[in-house]
């Protein structure tokens, strides 16, 4: 049991490291994998023959952006998606602790007949008539 427990947990490590693809700091999200950004070329518009001649470094430099930002959106979306994906474990486990403790409060009421406290520790409630906490939004 031991074994498959450390062997899901590495699974789980290497798959989620995976799914990140970008850096996010200091508020400022880069690609990882994407190389640099293309740099954008001129066309020449000295005369007709040299405009022509500057037509295929602009064509390759469409290519490169294209690439460029597909790979962006790619990169984009694989962090969005692991994101996504960890906020919404993160609201499940949360839910699943407040069922619990909403479950163990509605037990401990219909087991000692709403007696909340024993006589003599009557620190109360965290908020006066409160037996239960409700449980967070999940979206």
């Amino acid at each position: 049991m031991t074994r498959q427990m450390l062997l899901a947990t590495a699974f789980l490590a290497l798959t989620t490291a995976a799914a990140q693809a970008g850096t996010l700091a200091d508020g400022r999200w880069a690609p990882a994998d994407c190389g640099s950004e293309p740099q954008p070329v001129g066309l020449d518009l000295a005369s007709v023959e040299a405009y022509n001649r500057s037509i295929p470094a602009a064509k390759t430099w469409q290519q490169q952006a294209n690439a460029y930002v597909a790979c962006l959106i790619r990169e984009a979306n694989a962090d969005n998606t692991a994101i996504v994906k960890a906020v919404n474990e993160a609201q499940g486990r949360i839910k699943a602790q407040f069922d619990r403790i909403n479950a163990d409060g509605a037990g401990a009421e219909a087991k000692f007949g709403g007696k909340k406290e024993a006589p003599g520790t009557e620190a109360g409630p965290a908020t006066p008539g409160a037996a239960a906490h409700p449980a967070p939004e999940h979206h």
